[in-house]
């Protein structure tokens, strides 16, 4: 229901609210320029030792190897234990992250002739309870505003897929088209986006074991700090306002 909120249901129906150049990227480049220096660009935490008395934390950056000395720590990556394992996990750390499961996510940019330039196109399961798509596949297909070019959404399924896996279904749903009268012809793949993990789950005896008070009683734990999806949902504006709160309320103050 978070995932699916209100607010989503606004944007479907009245457009989402986006810069007006179009670049999402804008807000991370404005953020960049405010932390120059101190932003590392291209690295990965390698090693770190947290305690309550402050933290070190060993980067491998470009430029070399790079310590870094800070009393807080604020993390967002996905809570999975293979992106954390850097981080000097302790004992009731891991037995939580560790129920955490994930599905996979991928983006594309489709040229789809035979297809009208006003029509979105949903997958739709014809013979499937509630009409639910066969997973792995294509989510849906939006048209752009240059013809023929849509952004294609796919994803599902327990395993991850290649680059060129998700590549030949995401074509073999497109060809499909032709069943619904459409005058589909060699669909090809322009642009395409990993974004996996996505939508971080746990089973329902998890949840009704108390799995997110345990979750949330992580929060500060070792003078480290947790934001993103995991924490409260796909959507950004509200992972920025709950980023805002978390540094106001709980990380500057504590």
């Amino acid at each position: 229901m978070k995932y699916f909120s209100f607010a989503v249901l606004l944007g479907i129906q009245n457009g989402f609210t986006t810069s007006a150049s179009l670049a999402n990227e804008k807000i991370y480049e404005a953020a960049q320029a405010k932390l120059g220096d101190d932003v590392l660009l291209s690295s990965t935490v390698t090693a770190a030792s947290r305690s309550d008395s402050g933290h070190r934390i060993l980067v491998s950056s470009p430029e070399g190897k790079q310590l870094i000395q800070a009393d807080k720590l604020i993390i967002a990556v996905p809570p999975l234990l293979q992106n954390l394992e850097p981080f000097d996990l302790g004992d009731r750390e891991t037995e939580i992250f560790a129920q955490f499961d994930s599905s996979f996510y991928h983006t594309t940019i489709l040229r789809l002739s035979g297809v009208p330039n006003n029509v979105q196109i949903f997958n739709r399961g014809v013979d499937t309870p509630y009409n639910i798509p066969v997973l792995p596949g294509a989510y849906v297909f939006y048209p752009s505003q240059i013809p023929n070019l849509f952004t294609g959404f796919f994803g599902g399924g327990t395993v991850e897929l290649s680059e060129d896996e998700v590549r030949e279904i995401i074509i073999d749903n497109a060809l499909q088209l032709r069943n619904a009268g459409y005058d589909v012809s060699d669909p090809e793949v322009l642009a395409y986006g990993n974004h996996s993990p996505f939508q971080l789950i746990v089973s329902s005896q998890a949840i009704a074991n108390g799995f997110y008070r345990d979750l949330y009683s992580l929060q500060g734990l070792r003078k480290t700090w947790y934001t993103g999806a995991a924490w409260h949902a796909h959507d950004s504006a509200a992972l920025w306002r709950f980023t805002e709160r978390l540094l106001n309320e709980r990380v500057i103050v504590g």
